[in-house]
């Protein structure tokens, strides 16, 4: 099934709603539609990479699908990304045109000319609400040749070797993906979903936009989180689907908490991202039912549920989604009995084509035939998962997932370092927060705001130090190798 086949719906019954405004599903195939001529009057082909910058909105959506229609690959870029970050994945995936929202392109406060000479660029598209009332539609115009196990989308990642790899998904990864949580979840088009996820963040798509639009329910969009404003959301919209990332709901049980609201309607309140808080799952439970999912992008993302009525089970990643196969291998790849840490695998429809340019990236993550997710974890005689720990260094600061060797080598490029190393530090309100001991070259001072204002143009905001600590020395093992777990357990 290709991505667009998923918009099974041409009635009137809403399918969007956005500052008041009210969408159907048949005006919302309409300006796809309009969206996928001008694509193809572009000249855009099959298989060719286009980026694409949107803030949460109907814009979003009709640009994701408007681009994919034509059967060219999408890839959604994280708003908080530099120009520097930007031109790196645009050299990497060989990308010529960018279709961008106004707002996005008036925040950059740059000429259209000078953006496109530094990115090598053929084409900007800036799209906004008005963009597709001068395009006319034929039918003949979007009869376009696709396949379910085309590249529908690149999605990159920090890596760990300090720079992002581009996974590839197809439109088989995603649908599936969307089609195994409105199963595991019964949603149908009764539901109405409350979008504060970023669209551009493979959870946010997939769980916010894909899924709603697969089952025909409505999608609430908001152009932010604020936690008073979103509790009025739920309520007066009669909210049947949240989804969060655990700092979200972090903030949105002090409001609970202090106002000591109901919230009827809500069937189900899905997070991700990162491991949700005891503490804030007690304030929420009793509001209403969890599901607390586990996935990575290189899984399209969702692996598993946990929902709030296993109660022998929390602080588990629950069971796998419908159609996905998990299982906890050694170092020699036996498979380990229950109750014994080993690396989490995992096999479906949902899992990853590979990694754009990196064969050997490729192999290693997905050579067996099973996608090897870096967790270390262990599974009970029940079949529920717990992830004991993360065999890789990536951090995760409200979500978004931040490699520290990135941070590290950008940090390195200031001429006065000698050496550093950065780690996760937990933290509230994000999860966990990136914090970087820096260690200068002989007789060179620096404070924090300068390095800061070094690297603003180098790291995108949710990748910066929230911390910066100046020492003499670093601890190092006999090798000389910089031993981070000596960092973090004296902080």
């Amino acid at each position: 099934m290709l991505l667009k086949d998923i918009l099974k719906s041409e009635s009137d019954r809403i399918a969007i709603i956005h500052n008041g405004e009210e969408i159907t599903y048949k005006d919302m195939r309409e300006t796809i539609n309009k969206y996928a001529i001008n694509m193809k009057s572009l000249g855009i082909e099959r298989g060719e990479c286009v980026a694409f910058s949107s803030p949460n909105s109907p814009e979003f959506v009709y640009g994701y699908f408007g681009i994919t229609q034509v059967g060219a690959t999408i890839i959604p870029l994280n708003l908080m990304l530099t120009l520097n970050e930007i031109k790196y994945i645009f050299d990497d995936a060989r990308v010529k045109t960018w279709v961008l929202h106004r707002e996005v392109y008036e925040k950059m406060n740059l000429p259209v000319e000078q953006v496109m000479e530094a990115l090598g660029l053929e084409s900007l598209v800036l799209i906004d609400k008005d963009f597709s009332k001068k395009i006319t539609v034929r039918e003949d115009e979007l009869d376009v040749v696709g396949d379910e196990d085309d590249i529908c989308t690149i999605l990159y990642t920090s890596g760990t070797t300090g720079k992002p790899k581009g996974v590839m998904l197809t439109h088989r990864n995603l649908v599936s993906n969307a089609e195994s949580v409105i199963k595991l979840l019964g949603i149908n088009h009764k539901d109405k979903f409350m979008c504060v996820l970023p669209f551009f963040h493979t959870f946010g798509f997939t769980v916010t936009v894909l899924t709603p639009l697969a089952a025909g329910s409505a999608m609430v969009i908001s152009d932010g989180f604020n936690p008073k404003d979103v509790v009025k959301n739920l309520i007066e919209e009669e909210i049947t689907i949240l989804s969060g990332v655990p700092s979200m709901y972090a903030l949105l049980s002090k409001v609970v908490k202090k106002k000591d609201v109901q919230f009827p309607h809500i069937r189900y309140a899905v997070s991700g991202g990162a491991a949700l808080p005891m503490e804030v799952g007690k304030v929420l439970f009793d509001k209403f039912p969890m599901a607390e999912g586990y996935g990575l992008t290189e899984a399209a993302p969702v692996v598993s549920f946990n929902r709030s009525n296993d109660v022998e089970k929390i602080g588990s990643i629950g069971q796998p989604i419908p159609g996905v196969e998990v299982k906890i291998i050694d170092a020699n790849g036996k498979v380990a009995p229950p109750g014994i840490v080993g690396e989490l695998i995992v096999n479906g429809d949902n899992v990853m084509a590979g990694y754009l340019n990196h064969q050997t990236a490729t192999e290693d993550a997905i050579g067996s035939g099973w996608l090897l997710t870096g967790d270390l974890a262990k599974i009970d005689k029940d079949g529920f998962v717990y992830i004991v720990d993360r065999k890789k260094d990536m951090i995760i600061t409200s979500g978004l997932n931040v490699y520290p060797r990135e941070v590290e080598e950008a940090i390195y490029q200031h001429d006065d370092v000698f050496e550093c190393a950065v780690i996760g530090e937990e933290e509230e309100t994000r999860g966990e927060i990136v914090k970087a001991f820096v260690v200068l070259k002989e007789d060179k001072m620096m404070k924090k705001k300068e390095l800061l204002s070094f690297l603003d143009d180098k790291l995108a905001a949710y990748k910066m130090p929230r911390e910066i600590v100046f020492t003499d020395s670093l601890p190092k093992n006999a090798t000389g190798k910089i031993l981070k777990r000596k960092i973090k357990a004296v902080g």
